[in-house]
């Protein structure tokens, strides 16, 4: 899931009280949908942003793993970045029911090189 970026939540703070202002005064209606437009557009763009951070991002694991059932194992993921700047990645997965993920007593901190 790709998660709207900070710009496109401020911009949503406004949006919400215009849409509520031109419902209760309906003479505000026409700046109300000045601000509307320009949330459309800042939506439009992080929307647009976000695909070009996805496409920067790739994604590998092992063609093949052995697992057997009960028995620990570890996946291990890579992910690389092809952009020219480091990114803000955020990795969660979801397991498929009757696997269930270790929980570490000691997580791994993030590396000193982001992505």
């Amino acid at each position: 899931m790709i998660v709207p970026s900070h710009r496109l939540l401020c911009a949503a703070a406004l949006a919400l009280p215009a849409l509520t202002a031109a419902g209760l005064y309906p003479s505000l209606l026409a700046p109300c949908a000045a601000v509307l437009a320009i949330f459309a557009l800042v939506a439009i763009v992080d929307a647009l942003a976000a695909t070009h951070r996805i496409d920067a991002l790739r994604t590998t694991t092992p063609p093949s793993l052995r697992f057997t059932k009960d028995v620990p194992a570890v996946l291990p993921i890579t992910i690389e970045n092809r952009a020219t700047k480091p990114l803000l990645v955020q990795v969660a997965a979801t397991l498929p029911e009757g696997v269930e993920a270790a929980h570490s007593p000691n997580p791994q901190p993030p590396t000193p090189n982001p992505l």
